[in-house]
């Protein structure tokens, strides 16, 4: 087999964090957004007032980055990677606009000007404690309150271009692996949990919901009338819960069913020994079943290392890392090629 030069692309450094919840809970984010009032939404604006606007916000909040990038400049296959590393949202791989994405060296803070929104500030963590995130951000918008006057209705609150996010001005979220709960049909009282306290949920990276892959996205939706301290505090007790549910769905899972469990983990590793190509459709169920042999210590390889992976291996940070790929049977051919060095347990 040819072997491409790789470049140095790893996963953002916040999924390196610790914590006794990882088991069940891959890494939780926060976005604050806000619009200036009286002036239109960055879609409806001209391209110079577009630019003009997003020139000024840049003044006002690069201090708080490393770097930043122009929106327009980055070539598509940048703007996917930005996407897979949820910096910024999936209308801007067709459409960026005149706006910019900032970030700390560690990408732990981001930021998206003129993108959907006049202004998103993004945080993640591998910590699911909620508090300092938002308090990250909330600097920086506060400080930014001290010059801007943002759009807000007096019913709704803060508003934006996307009317289902209006309210609290901020969405909290959290990416989590539910695999057991599916495996012991038990999926629908996660479901309903999520839903009795306003929640949504989604795949992690927004789509449709796909039990198959076992990775959810839960994230605050009723968000008007709500304060972020009240955003926290529900997805925080739902978040409690769906890692009680999971946990207790493995514990059953090990006493009544450990043939079945333990033949969909080492059946995951028999493919990435061996296959030749992984398909994307197929690699997030691989992932998924490493990830459970490595919460239950049947795998000897960490949690961590399954959660690069689920980053790493998308299309994107593919053809980053191996720069000469030109089809899509290489990006499934490197894409095996990766999961089996990454995770060889044998």
């Amino acid at each position: 087999m040819q072997e491409f030069p790789e470049n140095n692309i790893k996963s953002p450094q916040w999924l390196s964090i610790e914590s006794p919840k990882n088991d069940v809970v891959i890494g939780i984010e926060t976005a604050f957004i806000r619009n200036l009032e009286n002036t239109p939404f960055p879609i409806r604006l001209e391209t110079d007032k577009r630019k003009e606007i997003a020139d000024m916000i840049l003044n006002d909040v690069e201090r708080y980055f490393e770097k930043y990038r122009s929106l327009s400049e980055l070539e598509i296959s940048d703007r996917y990677y930005f996407w897979e590393r949820f910096i910024i949202p999936q209308p801007l791989i067709a459409r960026p606009g005149e706006g910019y994405v900032l970030l700390t060296s560690d990408e732990v803070l981001s930021a998206v000007i003129n993108g959907i929104d006049h202004i998103m500030i993004n945080s993640h963590s591998g910590n699911p404690n909620f508090k300092p995130l938002i308090s990250q951000s909330e600097e920086i918008i506060n400080r930014l309150s001290e010059r801007y006057d943002w759009a807000t209705h007096s019913n709704f609150g803060f508003v934006s271009s996307n009317p289902a996010i209006c309210g609290a001005g901020i969405i909290i979220s959290a990416f989590c692996q539910v695999t057991a709960t599916v495996m012991a049909n038990r999926f629908d009282e996660i479901r309903k949990i999520i839903y009795a306290h306003g929640l949504g949920i989604s795949s992690i990276w927004g789509s449709a919901m796909d039990t198959g892959t076992s990775f959810i996205k839960i994230y605050t939706k009723q968000l008007v009338g709500k304060s972020p301290l009240q955003l926290q505090d529900d997805i925080s007790f739902v978040l409690d819960s769906v890692i009680e549910i999971e946990r207790e769905s493995r514990n059953y899972l090990m006493e009544k069913s450990s043939l079945v469990l333990k033949d969909k983990i080492y059946r995951a590793c028999g493919i990435v020994s061996y296959a030749n190509i992984i398909e994307q459709w197929e690699f997030p169920v691989l992932i998924s079943s490493y990830r459970l042999g490595a919460a239950l210590a049947i795998l000897p390889i960490s949690i961590r290392t399954v959660d690069k992976l689920l980053i790493l291996g998308q299309r994107a940070h593919l053809t980053k890392k191996f720069p000469k790929i030109n089809t899509p049977l290489d990006i499934a051919k490197y894409r095996a090629k990766l999961m089996k060095t990454t995770l060889a347990v044998v």
